[in-house]
C-alpha cells in the first residue's frame, strides 16, 4: 500500500498539503496561547517572598516578639537553665549542695538582624528582672554568688562581638561571705543602661542576644563548718530598639 501510494503524485501531493495545514493549524494555536499572556507579571515571588531576616533601616527601628534562637550554656556544675524564644523570658536558677564546688550557667534569647545602609548601630533594651540568693556558711568557711544580665552584639558570619561597645553588662549581686545573708530583687533595667553601640556595613548581618549568667561557689559540709550558696535570676525582654 505504501509503494502504491507513493506511485500515486495525487495521494503525495494531498498528503504533503496536509502536512502543510497542520503546521499552519500548531503556529495559530501557538501564537493565540501566546497573546494571551499578561503584558505585566501581577505578582512577582521575588518581591513579594517574606524577607526571613529582617531589615535594619535608617533610624528607629522596634523588634518584638518572636525571638529567633534560644541559648543555654551549661558552663559548669549543675545549673538550671530556662529559655523561652516566644515569650522573651529566660533565667539560670544555682542551687548550691554540700559537695562543694563552683555552678557557672548562662540562658538568653537573640534575634538575627540585617543592616541595610553603612553606619553606626545602637541597641536599647528595657529588660525586666527579678532575683533572689542567698549564703549559708559558718566555721571559717565562705561561700560566693554573682548574677548579672548581659547584651552581645555578634557578626553574624565571625562570631565576633561587633564594636566598639557590642557588649554591655549589669550586676545584680556579687557578694561573698563567711556568714548567713540573702538578698533579693526586681526592677526593670532602663535601657540605656544596657545600651550597645556598634558599627555595621550595608548588607552586614549580626546577632542581638540577651542574657542572664549566674555563678555560685562553695566549700561544701565538714564536720565542724560548712558554706553554700544559692542563687536565681529571671528575665524577661518584650522588645527592643535599633537606631542605625
Amino acid at each position: 500500500m505504501a509503494r502504491l501510494l507513493e506511485s500515486d503524485k495525487q495521494a503525495k501531493a494531498a498528503r504533503q498539503e496536509l502536512a502543510a495545514a497542520n503546521e499552519q493549524l500548531r503556529a495559530q494555536q501557538k501564537m493565540t496561547w501566546a497573546d494571551d499572556l499578561p503584558t505585566e507579571v501581577a505578582y512577582d515571588w521575588r518581591e513579594q517572598a517574606r524577607n526571613l531576616i529582617p531589615d535594619v533601616r535608617p533610624g528607629i527601628n522596634v523588634f518584638g516578639l518572636e525571638y529567633d534562637y534560644e541559648v543555654r550554656a551549661d558552663i559548669h556544675g549543675h545549673p538550671d537553665l530556662t529559655a523561652n524564644r516566644l515569650d522573651g523570658h529566660f533565667g539560670v536558677s544555682v542551687v548550691g549542695h554540700y559537695g562543694g564546688g563552683s555552678d557557672w550557667g548562662t540562658a538568653g534569647v537573640g534575634k538575627v538582624l540585617e543592616a541595610t545602609v553603612t553606619g553606626t548601630a545602637h541597641i536599647r533594651v528595657p529588660l525586666h528582672y527579678g532575683f533572689e540568693w542567698s549564703i549559708d556558711a559558718g566555721g571559717g568557711l565562705d561561700a560566693f554568688t554573682h548574677g548579672s544580665g548581659r547584651v552581645v552584639i555578634q557578626d553574624h558570619n565571625t562570631g565576633n562581638v561587633l564594636g566598639p561597645d557590642g557588649i554591655r553588662w549589669k550586676g545584680f549581686w556579687h557578694w561573698k561571705d563567711d556568714d548567713d545573708v540573702s538578698g533579693s530583687g526586681s526592677d526593670i533595667v532602663v535601657a540605656s543602661e544596657l545600651e550597645c553601640s556598634v558599627s555595621v556595613h550595608a548588607g552586614q548581618i549580626f546577632h542581638v542576644t540577651f542574657l542572664a549568667h549566674v555563678n555560685n561557689s562553695q566549700s561544701g559540709e565538714y564536720v565542724f563548718s560548712h558554706s553554700y550558696a544559692d542563687g536565681a535570676l529571671r528575665m524577661w525582654a518584650p522588645f527592643f530598639v535599633v537606631e542605625l
